[in-house]
């Protein structure tokens, strides 16, 4: 997971095929930090993760399942802190994958614009985004 510093807990694709608060909503209406990224709410002792969600009321009976189940998914998470681009095949933004969902015509990109600035790599972006005219493909 590495540190968790750039993943936005709830809002972000990084656990799953769509971010936690879509496939966990009854559970996301609940928290009290949404915007919270996985370090502020993740504490490691060794190997083992503690995950520290603070509630802004404790969870009804019909509702406790599905806090049991986000809980068991997060203590199966491993792997490296980054943003999922679904427009490719290896899940990482590049700008030649960006550049075939905009010739391709996709109205729904889910541009991962915050991912992209934090990585610094916006000004390569606007440089080849810069001269194309509006609606046109090269």
């Amino acid at each position: 997971m590495g540190n968790g510093s750039r993943v936005l807990l709830w809002h972000d694709v990084w656990c799953g095929e769509r971010p936690l608060k879509d496939h966990f909503s009854d559970v996301f209406r609940m928290v009290c930090f949404k915007d919270a990224t996985v370090n502020h709410v993740v504490s490691w002792n060794g190997d083992q993760s503690h995950w520290n969600i603070t509630f802004s009321r404790s969870p009804y009976d019909w509702e406790k399942e599905s806090v049991l189940n986000l809980l068991a998914l997060l203590a199966k998470v491993v792997g490296d802190d980054m943003i999922l681009w679904h427009h490719d095949s290896k899940k990482k933004f590049t700008i030649k994958s960006f550049y075939r969902e905009v010739c391709n015509g996709s109205s729904s990109i889910d541009f991962p614009v915050v991912a992209i600035c934090r990585s610094k790599a916006l000004s390569k972006l606007a440089f080849w985004l810069g001269p194309l005219p509006r609606g046109k493909c090269l």
